[in-house]
């Protein structure tokens, strides 16, 4: 198995305010661990909302989270060559 390729996930809305939907072609997401990494690779959030349909995703609330640039990570619990990083901005409210 590969990587998981742009191509084939999708992450929404970016930036995010609160929460963000992830979209893959996974039949279950139980199998996958979603992980919001900051830029000094330390996990900031480890958990998640699983749907599964045809097109399977997984929405992610970030309530919580301080404004900045993070990671969301993807990986799979069954085979670590499969993951997916990608780059999303939290914009937190106006204090």
């Amino acid at each position: 198995m590969a990587e998981l390729s742009s191509s084939e996930i999708e992450v929404y809305p970016n930036p995010v305010k609160d929460r963000c939907t992830i979209t893959a072609e996974i039949d279950d997401w139980s199998k996958y661990d979603i992980q919001l990494v900051n830029l000094q690779g330390q996990t900031l959030y480890n958990k998640l909302h699983v749907t599964n349909t045809a097109k399977s995703s997984a929405s992610c609330e970030f309530n919580t989270v301080v404004s900045g640039i993070y990671y969301l990570q993807v990986n799979s619990k069954v085979d670590v060559r499969i993951s997916y990083r990608h780059a999303v901005m939290i914009v937190g409210e106006a204090e």
